[in-house]
C-alpha cells in the first residue's frame, strides 16, 4: 500500500491534492449530496428519534420491521372502524335522548291541555 505521499493528483491547476484530500473531499460530497437529495424531509432534531421509531415499529413486528409496519396497519384500520361505529353509536344515542325528551314533553303539554279542557267542562 502507498503512503500519503507517494499517491497524488493534481487538480486543473496543477496543485498537488493528496489520496487523504481526495478522499476528505469526495467524502464531504458524497455527504453533502446525502443530506441535500436522499434524506426525508424532517429536521436535525426529529432525524435523530428516527431510529426510535423505528425500533418501535420493529417491536411491534416482533423484530422484524415490515411485519411490524402491517401490524401497525390493522392496527390502525380497526381503531378508524372502532371510532366510526362510536360516531355512529353516539350519533343514535343522542337522537333517542332526544326523541324521549321531546315525546315527554309533548305528553305532557297533551295531558295539561286535557285537563284545562276537563277543569272547563265542570
Amino acid at each position: 500500500m502507498t503512503d500519503d505521499t507517494q499517491l497524488f493528483f493534481q487538480d486543473e491547476d496543477g496543485k498537488v491534492i493528496t489520496k487523504s484530500q481526495l478522499e476528505e473531499l469526495i467524502s464531504g460530497l458524497v455527504k453533502k449530496a446525502y443530506s441535500d437529495h436522499c434524506r426525508f424531509p424532517v429536521s436535525d432534531d426529529q432525524a435523530k428519534e428516527a431510529s426510535h421509531v423505528f425500533g418501535m415499529v420493529t417491536d411491534v413486528g416482533d423484530g422484524d420491521l415490515s411485519k411490524g409496519v402491517e401490524e401497525m396497519r390493522k392496527n390502525h384500520n380497526y381503531v378508524k372502524k372502532l371510532r366510526d361505529k362510536g360516531d355512529k353509536f353516539s350519533t343514535y344515542f343522542f337522537m333517542i335522548i332526544i326523541a324521549a325528551l321531546t315525546g315527554g314533553v309533548l305528553k305532557s303539554i297533551w295531558e295539561g291541555l286535557k285537563s284545562l279542557a276537563t277543569a272547563a267542562t265542570k
